[in-house]
């Protein structure tokens, strides 16, 4: 997570423009009845309006956090072209186009909320995206008595709570805090550490689970600290650092004001002290402005973002032919998640959301070798929907003048103790539909033929 130099006027110039567009127009149901959001009741064709299905992506559209919407919705938009180019969605022996409207997050709970009561009024029962905390979260429950599916990727509150109609996409803070701590403890030899957070159970949800391990491991967090949204000024936060000595630096926040904070404290004298960072990081922002402390700086990452393949070259030329951007780390969740979805349409052969999430772990087994994050399934469980299992991968960011079309922004670190690990549910939650014994890492066979 993290803000933007894109201006409002750039980010609707292009596709987001039409695709909002798209989703004021007035629609109708094909599958007959009115507008207006159905109970699922084994309608094979729930979703679909005017011979299409519609697969919303619900970020800002202005503000503070548009820097991950552009490439983001760009990342859906990709893999419903795909699907259309192929012959579209084939559901009950018919093909229907996959569209991608772009509807307003807001970075905040009631613009969210109202956006996507807007798209489930108009038909509306896929929605990806919701990159803050406080938007999937206004939409527990709601999504389900809309009988809509929301895929996403943001820890926290929302990724603990219930929901059956959920994919999630990304890692869990749970599941990879001791990771991050022992690369901290072990690795970098790091035994004092401040932290800095966005002021939110998302940030909390990060510091407080690896406060947990590197203090279990013997090592201190001598500052905490926190941050809001509009913050651009750390340095006396920072400079109280001084009295406490810390051999290393937590930013649990992305982007501008991320970079903001590391590049003061290179100024406040914290020239030489590793970084751990956490969320939205990508050479859109950083590439200019991250000098000071780039090249000292780690990340847990999933396989695309810190390793270079000839699929993940060419959809990085794509979107930096389209837009001008390069990947950040949540294109390949946003790109993967999507297309799993949909061939989980089609294994059910139904867009009833309720039918799609129960043929996802199976369609995400089944497409395995296709999948750019190498998630070789998904989790199953009683309340809480579907997990991925996404391997993450210690790395560190690459110099500034890397090509960043040509070259993962990231490189995984060499200590295979930090490759490939399990970034899905830990073993002791409770939930499980499947059992435990398929909650594995991958093994170095299955990492092999994922990666080729």
């Amino acid at each position: 997570m993290g803000t933007s130099d894109i201006s409002r006027r750039a980010m609707l110039s292009g596709t987001a423009a039409g695709s909002l567009a798209l989703l004021l127009s007035a629609c109708t149901r094909d599958s007959g009845g009115s507008t207006g959001a159905s109970t699922g009741s084994g309608n094979p064709l729930l979703a679909i309006s005017n011979g299409a299905l519609s697969f919303a992506v619900c970020l800002p559209v202005s503000g503070a956090f548009t820097t991950v919407t552009v490439p983001w919705a760009q990342a859906v938009k990709y893999a419903a072209d795909e699907r259309n180019e192929a012959g579209g969605l084939k559901i009950k022996g018919k093909s229907y186009k996959v569209t991608a409207p772009m509807i307003d997050e807001g970075y905040a709970a009631a613009p969210a909320l109202a956006s996507a009561q807007k798209f489930f009024s108009q038909g509306g029962h896929y929605i990806g995206g919701l990159v803050s905390e406080e938007a999937p979260t206004a939409l527990l429950g709601v999504n389900e008595q809309a009988d809509a599916l929301i895929s996403t990727c943001i820890v926290g509150n929302p990724s603990l709570s219930k929901n059956n109609l959920r994919l999630f996409g990304d890692s869990l803070t749970q599941a990879t805090g001791s990771m991050r701590a022992h690369f901290a403890y072990d690795e970098l030899k790091l035994r004092k550490i401040a932290t800095i957070e966005l002021k939110n159970s998302w940030g909390a949800s990060y510091q407080e689970t690896f406060a947990a391990a590197f203090k279990e491991l013997g090592g201190e967090i001598v500052a905490r600290d926190y941050m809001d949204v509009t913050d651009t000024d750390f340095t006396a936060r920072i400079s109280g650092w001084k009295a406490f000595s810390p051999d290393g630096i937590y930013i649990i926040i992305g982007n501008s004001p991320g970079i903001t904070i590391a590049n003061q404290a290179a100024q406040l004298g914290f020239d030489s002290q590793p970084f751990l960072l956490e969320g939205a990081w990508d050479p859109n922002v950083y590439k200019t402005t991250g000098a000071a402390f780039i090249d000292r700086s780690y990340y847990v990452s999933q396989y695309p973002y810190c390793h270079t393949t000839s699929a993940a070259v060419k959809l990085a030329q794509k979107l930096h032919d389209d837009k001008n951007l390069f990947v950040t780390n949540w294109f390949w969740q946003g790109y993967d998640s999507t297309r799993m979805v949909l061939d989980a349409m089609e294994l059910a052969n139904s867009t009833d959301p309720r039918d799609v999430i129960s043929a996802l772990p199976e369609a995400v087994e089944k497409g395995a070798s296709k999948w750019l994050i190498k998630a070789p399934g998904a989790v199953a469980t009683k309340e809480k929907g579907v997990y991925l299992k996404t391997p993450v991968w210690m790395a560190k960011f690459r110099p500034l003048d890397t090509d960043f079309i040509n070259e993962s922004p990231l490189v995984a670190v060499d200590n295979a103790k930090y490759a490939n690990v399990q970034g899905w549910l830990p073993a002791q939650w409770k939930g499980y539909s499947q059992d435990l014994a398929d909650v594995q890492p991958l093994t170095d066979a299955e990492l092999k033929k994922l990666v080729g």
